[in-house]
């Protein structure tokens, strides 16, 4: 017990560098801990949006095949701005800029002005291919302050070969030279499935070496692993997840920096993700949808997700990558869907069925979003 509110504390400490850079964010961020801790009222701390369905990848994981929609518009500036104000209210002092790609998005800096960079703790996580060091100090002085590299190899030729672009291992050795010249919180974001327990451990010195944070995501059977929940991590990996991030306090993932001081869940309560088209789920990964913030409040979403069961239970797993029972309930039977996210008043749990109209036909196979941008880019 000692060991682990250790391990919680120097962990708090890192995360307080970021703070020091904006005192001014010191109080909302304690009455937030006041508020979970001590009035029982779970508050706000990050909203993520997926700005943009483009990438220039084609990881083989990618869980986003099928976020992309043929009728609807992504969001503006002005939306994303409405979203970041709400999301205050409720307590946010930091939200994350993801996609697709999000460096694909030419107004990428309008957005960061859009969440108030500057004044609020923003992260990006990028494959880093459009970057270069002048783009990198562009988004700094916009207020870009923590950007997430992907990597999924220490190997070149097999990362390249994970992430679907040649030169994709480089290109990420020369974002984290540039990112820490310019003062940059950096961390290497990597995919921790069954199996990988070695990849990590070699993650884990490269980021001690390098001085940079290591944040997990775990595989999530989505996208192009919909329904393979062979890739899933065991009840046994996932408690050697967890006390690797306990050795290593450079490590972190969603599950392990709540203000509740719990290793658990925080979507719908502490986190929430917004999709390209204002979709809110507990994160980008999941597809199940509780409301879209072009017809709902923030709010009112919110509430309704801490008052669903399956969030209102409080899962000490991730749910879209260690709560088996969660993924067997609400990801694995909308696995062959052709299209997310599914309202959770309209899935199979609630509903009893299959929607038939929403299912893919034999054989038929989701485009990437590489080949979605390219064959929009030539219709145009």
């Amino acid at each position: 017990m000692i060991k682990d509110l250790f391990s919680i504390f120097k962990r708090m400490l890192g995360h307080s560098t970021l703070l020091m850079k904006k005192p001014h964010l010191i109080f909302r961020v304690g009455w937030g801990y006041f508020s979970t801790l001590v009035l029982k009222r779970p508050t706000l701390r990050t909203i993520e949006f997926s700005v943009n369905t483009d990438c220039q990848s084609e990881c083989e994981f990618c869980y986003s095949t099928q976020n992309v929609s043929n009728s609807e518009d992504e969001l503006s500036l002005e939306e994303i701005s409405k979203i970041w104000q709400e999301a205050k209210s409720l307590g946010a002092f930091s939200s994350v800029i993801s996609g697709g790609e999000p460096t694909l998005r030419k107004d990428l800096v309008e957005v960061l002005e859009a969440v108030e960079a500057t004044k609020h703790i923003v992260c990006m996580t990028t494959n880093a291919i459009a970057l270069n060091e002048s783009r990198l100090a562009r988004l700094k002085e916009a207020g870009l302050s923590t950007i997430h590299y992907s990597l999924d190899s220490l190997d070149p030729d097999e990362n390249d070969k994970i992430r679907g672009y040649q030169g994709h291992y480089a290109q990420v050795i020369r974002c984290i030279q540039w990112s820490k010249d310019l003062g940059y919180n950096i961390a290497i974001s990597t995919v921790a499935g069954h199996g990988d327990k070695k990849k990590i451990e070699k993650m884990i010195e490269f980021c001690r070496e390098r001085k940079v944070a290591l944040v997990l995501s775990l595989a999530s059977a989505m996208g192009e692993w919909a329904g393979q929940l062979d890739n899933n991590v065991t009840t046994e990996e996932w408690n050697m997840y967890n006390h690797m991030m306990g050795e290593n306090p450079f490590m972190r993932s969603d599950w392990n920096i709540n203000m509740s001081l719990k290793n658990e869940c925080p979507g719908g309560r502490e986190k929430l993700g917004v999709s390209a088209y204002g979709d809110i789920a507990t994160c980008p990964m999941n597809p199940v949808s509780y409301g879209n913030l072009r017809k709902n409040s923030l709010k009112d979403i919110r509430e309704k997700m801490m008052l669903s069961p399956e969030i209102a239970q409080r899962s000490p797993n991730c749910l879209i990558g260690s709560d088996h029972k969660y993924i067997k309930d609400f990801m694995a039977p909308i696995a062959n869907y052709k299209e997310f996210p599914v309202l959770v008043d309209e899935h199979p749990v609630y509903t009893g069925k299959l929607d038939p109209d929403r299912l893919k036909a034999k054989d038929e196979k989701t485009p990437s979003l590489k080949e979605r941008m390219f064959a929009r880019s030539e219709s145009e």
